[in-house]
This record gives structure tokens, sequence and C-alpha cells, in this order.
């Protein structure tokens, strides 16, 4: 069992690579910039935003040092909060987030588990556990936005 975990973890470390990678080029392939605007930045305040993000530096560098960065857990500046690392916003909104979700796992269960229970135990039923089964897939199918 120890064998097919590690062997799983070992497989997902050049899977996370390449999405990581990706998402690192793909973002550096993007039309416009971080520093792109409604009016023109003077040249000299440009580059020297550029060079304290680290974008003046050459594509390779940039990719190294951003998986350092990663590797040690830091995430970097905020490109639009210019006085927050996203690290802090993490901070900020992580309890916000865990609440949130706590909370509809526990209406969901609240619900779903009942309604569950009632269809099982009327298996074969005539038309209260279709009645349910029909609502289930009515839950599923409505968008999200529309049930919150």
């Amino acid at each position: 069992m120890l064998r097919l975990i590690l062997t799983r973890l070992a497989a997902g470390v050049p899977t996370l690579f390449a999405v990581v990678a990706l998402a690192f080029f793909l973002m550096r392939l993007a039309p416009g910039g971080p520093f792109d605007a409604e009016r023109a930045l003077d040249p000299a305040i440009r580059a020297n935003l550029e060079h304290l993000y680290g974008l003046d530096l050459p594509l390779p560098r940039q990719f190294g040092l951003y998986l350092w960065n990663l590797a040690h857990g830091d995430l970097g500046p905020s490109l639009h909060w210019r006085d927050f690392t996203v690290n802090e916003l993490f901070a900020l909104a992580l309890p916000i987030s865990v609440r949130l979700g706590a909370e509809a796992l526990a209406l969901a269960l609240a619900i779903g588990l009942p309604l569950g229970l009632a269809a099982g135990s009327r298996e074969g039923g005539a038309g209260g556990s279709l009645g349910l089964t029909l609502l289930a897939l009515v839950g599923l199918a409505v968008p999200s936005f529309v049930v919150a």
C-alpha cells in the first residue's frame, strides 16, 4: 500500500510541474501586462516596476525564480493590490472561504442525507423514490448560482 501511495505521489510531480510551467508560459504569451492601463506609464517608471517585479529578466530565469519561490511557499507580490503579497491576501480570505465551504457542506449534508435515506428506504415504491430522484437531478442540473 505504501508503495502504491509513493508511486502515485511520484507520478504527480511531473504532472504538477507541467501544469505550473504551462500556466507560467501561457501568462507570458497573453497580450498585455500587469502595468498596462488606460493611461500609459512613463517609460522610466515602467522600467523600474518591471525591474522591481523581475519582469526584465530573461524568461528562463524568471521561470527558475518562480519555481524557487513556489517551492518555498512564496507566491510573490500582488500585482493588483500593491501593498500586499499574495500570501497575505490568502491569509485574509482563507478563513472566510473555509467558513463558507463548511457551512455549504453542512447544509448539503443536512438536506441530502435525509433525502438520500428516504429515497433508499422506498426503493421500488410508487412515486416517492421517483420524486426524490427527480428532485436530486434538478438540483444537479440547475446552475450553482441559481441554487444559491
